[in-house]
This record gives C-alpha cells, sequence and structure tokens, in this order.
C-alpha cells in the first residue's frame, strides 16, 4: 500500500509541476542549453575531426581537433579542444577520426580548468560539453552557417527567418525544436513567412521522411500564431487519415478561427481520440455546455475529455474540476490541475474533503493541487503537522517544498 501511495504521490508531482507551468506558475532556467544557443554564444564553430583523447585528470579531457570547415569565428590552428566527462563513458565524447560538429567556448577563468591547462590555448566545447554533433548533415552546416552569418540584431528578426526555417528542414530533431522555437518568439512572423520560407516550412510539416513530431509542432505553430502561410499545410493534413489529420484540423481552426459546425460533427463521429478531442475543443452553439459536459463524463478517451475540460474552462464546475482528479487518464488531470489554480480558494474545501475521504491513490493529486492556489498552502501546512496519517503529512510537506528527513 506504502509503495502505491508513493508512486502516486510522485506522480502528482509531476502532473502538478507541468499545471503550474501552464498555469503560469513554472519558471524555466537550469538547463543546458541546445546547440543554437550554444552556438549562438560561441567564441568559433567548426566542423572537423578529433584524434586521440587524452586524460587530463579524473573528469578532464582534450583532444587536438582538424578542422575542416569553419561554420563560425576565427579558430586557432592548431585547435586544441576540451571538455569534462562527469559520468564514466564507455567512448570518448569526441570519436577519433570521426566528423564532429563543435560549438567551443574560451578556456573558463575557474581555477580548476586553468589548473588543467595553465598555458591557455585551449576552447571548451559549449553548453557543459554537449554542444556538438557526430557526423552531421550538410544540409545542417549549410542552414547553421547561414544563420551564425547573421548579425546578433539580425538573428532576432525577419532577416533570420529562412536560416531558421533551414534548421527546422534539415534532419536534425534537436536543431529542428530549436529553430521552431526562435521563430514562434520572432515579432512579424507571418509576415516574414510570406513567400519561398513559408512555402519550405509548409512542404516541411508533410513530409513523410522525417518524425511525425515535426510536422506536429510546425502545424502547431502555424495554429498558435495564426500563420496563413501554413494553412495549406493544413488543409492537406487535414485532408484524408493519417499522423497529422488531427494536428492539421486543429491548425485549420486556429488559423481561420474556428470549424463549420458539419466539421466538428463530422470529427465528433470518429473513432480516433484526437480527432473526437479537436471537435470537443471547438464545439459551438446552443447546446454546447450540455455536450462538453456528456464528453467530460463518458468519452472513453482520456484525451477527449481532457479537450472537453479545457474548452470548459471558467464555465466548469468546481466539483467537475476537483471531481476530474479522479480520471485515471494523467492528461485530464495534467488539464485539471492550471483550472484549480486558476479558480483558487473555492476549490480549497472540495480538495481538503478528496484529501480526508477521497481514495488512496487520489489524494497526493489533492494535496498537490492544493499547493497551486495561494489559499491553500496554509491548510496545506497543517496537514503537513499535525494530519494523524504520516503519509499525508508527508507528501503535504513535500508539496510544499519541504523535504522531510522522514515523512513516513
Amino acid at each position: 500500500m506504502k509503495g502505491a501511495w508513493l508512486a502516486a504521490a510522485a506522480g502528482a508531482l509531476a502532473l502538478a509541476a507541468q499545471g503550474a507551468a501552464a498555469a503560469g506558475f513554472g519558471t524555466s532556467g537550469g538547463t543546458t542549453p541546445g546547440l543554437l544557443a550554444a552556438a549562438s554564444a560561441a567564441e568559433v564553430v567548426v566542423m572537423g575531426r578529433a584524434g586521440e583523447t587524452e586524460r587530463i585528470d579524473r573528469h578532464g579531457r582534450a583532444t587536438w581537433l582538424v578542422v575542416e570547415r569553419v561554420v563560425y569565428g576565427d579558430p586557432p590552428q592548431p585547435l586544441r579542444v576540451a571538455w569534462e566527462d562527469l559520468a564514466p563513458r564507455r567512448a570518448s565524447r569526441l570519436p577519433q577520426g570521426e566528423p564532429v560538429l563543435l560549438a567551443l567556448d574560451p578556456l573558463p577563468g575557474l581555477s580548476l580548468w586553468r589548473q588543467r591547462f595553465p598555458a591557455g590555448g585551449v576552447r571548451v566545447i559549449g553548453a557543459r560539453g554537449s554542444a556538438l554533433r557526430v557526423a552531421p548533415a550538410a544540409e545542417t552546416l549549410a542552414a547553421l552557417g547561414a544563420f551564425l552569418a547573421l548579425s546578433a540584431q539580425q538573428r532576432e528578426g525577419a532577416a533570420a527567418v529562412p536560416s531558421l526555417v533551414a534548421l527546422v528542414a534539415a534532419p536534425d530533431p534537436g536543431l529542428a525544436r530549436e529553430a521552431l522555437a526562435r521563430l514562434d518568439a520572432l515579432p512579424g512572423l507571418a509576415r516574414a513567412l510570406e513567400g519561398p520560407a513559408g512555402e519550405q516550412l509548409a512542404a516541411t510539416a508533410l513530409r513523410d521522411d522525417g518524425p511525425v513530431e515535426r510536422g506536429e509542432a510546425i502545424l502547431a505553430l502555424g495554429g498558435r500564431r495564426r500563420l496563413q502561410a501554413l494553412l495549406p499545410a493544413a488543409r492537406a493534413a487535414s485532408a484524408a487519415p493519417g499522423p497529422l489529420e488531427a494536428a492539421g484540423w486543429q491548425a485549420r481552426a486556429e488559423i481561420a478561427g474556428g470549424l463549420a459546425p458539419a466539421e466538428v460533427a463530422a470529427l465528433l463521429a470518429r473513432d480516433d481520440g484526437r480527432l473526437r478531442a479537436v471537435g470537443a475543443r471547438w464545439l459551438r452553439g446552443e447546446d454546447r455546455l450540455v455536450r462538453l459536459r456528456t464528453l467530460l463524463r463518458e468519452d472513453p478517451d482520456g484525451q477527449v475529455r481532457a479537450s472537453a475540460l479545457r474548452a470548459l474552462a471558467g464555465e466548469a464546475t468546481v466539483t467537475e474540476l476537483v471531481a476530474s482528479l479522479a480520471d485515471p487518464d494523467p492528461s485530464v488531470v495534467h488539464a485539471a490541475l492550471p483550472e484549480i489554480a486558476g479558480r483558487g480558494e473555492p476549490c480549497v474545501e472540495p480538495l481538503l474533503g478528496l484529501v480526508e475521504r477521497g481514495p488512496g491513490p487520489i489524494r497526493p493529486r489533492a494535496l498537490a493541487a492544493l499547493a497551486l492556489i495561494p489559499e491553500g498552502r496554509a491548510p496545506l501546512a497543517r496537514l503537513a503537522r499535525e494530519h494523524p496519517d504520516p503519509q499525508v503529512r508527508g507528501f503535504a510537506a513535500l508539496a510544499l517544498g519541504r523535504l522531510e528527513s522522514d515523512p513516513h
């Protein structure tokens, strides 16, 4: 029983963290930047072939690099590259003789690095040693070089769009994700995509030789930013059954501002839960609330129930929101948590009731939800101090951010 409770508690904390971020409570930072971010800040970016790896000390490593292509900057020749391996590795981070793309920073001023290389003359792999790609594709090198050739100011504006779109199309999923995020942050993106760049991005979304996730992400960007340049791709994706059909319908609806009632009805009649979820999102009409509540209660697919709950949003009752924490599908709980956080104080007493009388695996979710509500933190602190069940005390403390030494 304790193991099941702990598993539920861990899941509740993870869901609450996601829900808090969705509600605007999350924080960024503390993560290692990706290759594009590291390359943007690097002193030099090169493609070359590494020699034999030297062990400098317990964690420090170095090698000489034969530079075959300079992507950005003015690297010294010969070029010595260093990095840290904090965990044991079976093979070198830089395979000897293999082509490797590296974003390199100056030697840090920290005493440990200066002890390792007192004479200097070394460049360090950026992003804590992760700013590299082994055997990068030619398209990746060309697109990254075009982006890095821009000035810092140009990288933040329309001038960056062609090279970022080319990075999305290149066969590197990590760079594609970063490039899409940068596109999403650009002002005036809709206008910048009028023309060849928009056509290339639309074509990339529909390519069947790449990951489905890339097409979904491009279509999601089109919907989120209401990009007319991606409307043809959204229509094409939604026109026939396939892995992008639901994403195509969602993007169409967002770009156009909705779907026709007949289209919504057709989506809700489909067997695929992803399509019914899109239909639920775009329900309109006088009976909208009744139909959404029916979907929330009765649809067998958690995606549809979650979509119905999000569509209800501020029109959902406190009872419906709190009851959704008991849903067996985590996506429904994930949809409920930010709504509960936004509703605030009216949810506190029902959540406390769920802590006292709810099924065992659901109680951690109620405690995690209380931590998202400012008015819920004082009752949560009382539970952490006074509740007779040690598991409730321990998880209440954990939800408040105080990991006790022995919560059980």
